[in-house]
């Protein structure tokens, strides 16, 4: 169950990344458009805090590394890699 929780989590932050970069552009000549990004900003962040809370868990580790221990190593990289292009562009 955990892996999932993991995989939906995921899911959402590449739903978020695509999310955020069509806002932005749609809504950057509107006066809420600072709002608009620290609320699309605020949830990158929750997202990023929950898989986090997850990867933490001893049990989520100990499952994936029994059963997909180079699948993790992967996802990590490919997470950070995320999380910089994700923190670079709310930076912008």
């Amino acid at each position: 169950m955990k892996i999932t929780n993991l995989q939906n989590e995921i899911n959402h932050l590449v739903f978020l990344y695509f999310t955020s970069i069509g806002v932005l552009q749609r809504d950057c000549h509107l006066e809420t458009a600072q709002e608009i990004r620290l609320n699309l900003q605020k949830e990158i962040q929750d997202c990023l805090n929950r898989v986090n809370n997850i990867l933490e868990d001893d049990d989520t580790i100990e499952y994936l590394k029994d059963n997909s221990e180079d699948v993790l190593k992967y996802s990590k990289e490919y997470l950070d890699e995320g999380y910089d292009f994700l923190d670079y562009l709310l930076d912008l």
